[in-house]
């Protein structure tokens, strides 16, 4: 764990009330959050975990604001204060690791989640890469406190770069085309299906500790066409209400029956398998 923890640390070692569900009442600012034994950003933390940055608890329901969403997710909870560490599992939750721990101290919580793939009770808080766990810091807001809203910056989307001229065999590029492909990264794996009727349907299934623990996996679907040498679609239905409307292409730079090789419309290259 990174040394700039160690004062933390101390702090929460500090034992907490008896009653610890009395405790936990109230509203929380995260402070920070550590995965892959690297902490995330605020920005990261406000795009991907909550979108502002706080987590409220009201008895045994924890309330958060996941990003592109109008109402707060809640997620029933129950905690051991007498284990060492203590114990907090996330009701509902057990497929994805909810079985985790934490330290209180007055108006410091600390919260370690196991891996995705780690079924067993974390027994400290280390979350260095290889432990593969989720540590999430959080600090009370006072009850009497008015702060203003955070900002909200927009930006521009982006705008798709100029198609390139016409690829030859653009009807057996698209027949190459229809089926389901599968990608992963850090945080998730991504299957798209494209149907010969131009519909297109997606998911997202988050791998990474708390994004798994705290959101739901996204569903989308639309419309898809091939419009010289690039994929462009339309997210018509989605779980996630900010991919509503989005418009989205890809430049095709290789195409075969198992691989698919592009460039999306932000400059961002990327590769995905046939799955069938």
């Amino acid at each position: 764990m990174s040394t700039g923890l160690a004062p933390l640390l101390l702090a929460l070692s500090i034992s907490a009330a008896p009653d610890d569900l009395k405790a936990f009442q109230g509203t929380w600012k995260v402070v920070a959050i550590f995965e892959h034994g690297e902490a995330l950003s605020e920005e990261k933390i406000a795009t991907s975990f909550v979108a502002d940055g706080k987590i409220t608890v009201d008895g045994p329901v924890i309330s958060l604001l996941p990003p592109g969403q109008f109402e707060p997710k809640q997620i029933a909870f129950t905690i051991d204060p007498t284990t060492d560490p203590k114990g907090i599992d996330l009701v509902g939750t057990s497929k994805v690791g909810s079985k985790g721990i934490y330290m209180l101290s007055g108006d410091s919580l600390m919260i370690c989640l196991p891996g995705p793939d780690q079924a067993d009770r974390p027994t400290d808080f280390n979350v260095s890469k290889a432990s593969k766990r989720a540590l999430l810091i959080l600090k009370r807001e006072a009850p009497a406190s008015a702060a203003p809203p955070p900002a909200v910056t927009t930006t521009t989307a982006a705008k798709p770069a100029p198609p390139p001229p016409a690829p030859p065999a653009a009807e057996d590029m698209r027949k190459l085309l229809i089926g389901t492909w599968g990608s992963q990264d850090d945080d998730a794996v991504y299957y798209t299906t494209l149907n010969p009727d131009g519909t297109f349907s997606s998911s997202t299934t988050w791998k990474s500790g708390f994004k798994k623990a705290f959101h739901s996996d996204v569903r989308s679907s639309g419309t898809w066409s091939l419009e010289k040498g690039m994929i462009v679609s339309t997210v018509t239905v989605s779980t996630d209400r900010r991919l509503v409307g989005q418009i989205y292409s890809v430049r095709v730079t290789h195409l075969n029956d198992t691989s698919l090789l592009g460039v999306d419309d932000k400059g961002r290259t990327f590769s995905q398998w046939r799955v069938r």
